[in-house]
């Protein structure tokens, strides 16, 4: 199973998504790591966008424990180590999420839309709306991972409809944070050094 998650606050928020609800991304944004993701020019060596990767590395790293977590579940069941992890990913996606959703709201979309042409605010009205979609996704996901994490309680009953819901927001979130460092963050950092986009 993937590390515990840390101790640092973090947190995108929402429920499960069906695969129709999701937001088409720009082509080679779909899969792969966020390692994978930068280009040549590595727009995360740019200080304002430098934030904004450090954070989805963190995600990326509660999302990877998010993921491992059902199968422990079904190995060990509901202990210790499964509570403390249920925890941490909530610690994060409770705190740190809306708040680096708020941000990238406020000071990144607003420049792909100014500076990165109709192409720029297309992928950013699409970014916005999927901010959305993760929220309500996490807000489906974040009931049964509090009881594991408070009381150790597990339903075996529903266990298959709640991994069901992780696995979805696991992908809709690494899909998402792909399309913004291998699409959205290039042609801000481009823009910002005056350079034609990529």
């Amino acid at each position: 199973m993937p590390d515990s998650v840390p101790s640092t606050p973090g947190t995108p928020g929402a429920p499960a998504v069906a695969p129709t609800d999701r937001a088409p991304h720009p082509p080679g944004t779909a899969g792969g790591t966020l390692a994978d993701a930068a280009g040549h020019e590595d727009p995360c060596a740019l200080p304002v966008l430098a934030e904004f990767c450090a954070c989805h590395e963190r995600f990326e790293h509660v999302l990877q424990v998010l993921r491992g977590l059902p199968r422990h579940l079904q190995r060990q069941g509901p202990d210790e180590q499964a509570r403390t992890d249920a925890a941490g990913v909530l610690n994060c996606l409770d705190t740190e999420g809306p708040a680096h959703r708020a941000l990238e709201e406020r000071e990144v979309l607003p420049l792909l839309r100014h500076l990165g042409g109709p192409a720029g605010a297309v992928l950013a009205g699409r970014l916005e709306a999927e901010h959305g979609l993760l929220a309500r996704a996490w807000s489906q996901c974040r009931p049964a991972l509090a009881e594991l994490a408070a009381s150790g309680r597990w339903s075996a009953e529903s266990a298959v409809f709640e991994y069901e819901r992780w696995r979805d927001f696991v992908a809709l979130a690494t899909a998402h944070m792909l399309a913004e460092q291998g699409a959205a963050f290039p042609i801000v950092a481009a823009a910002l050094k005056g350079m034609p986009p990529p």
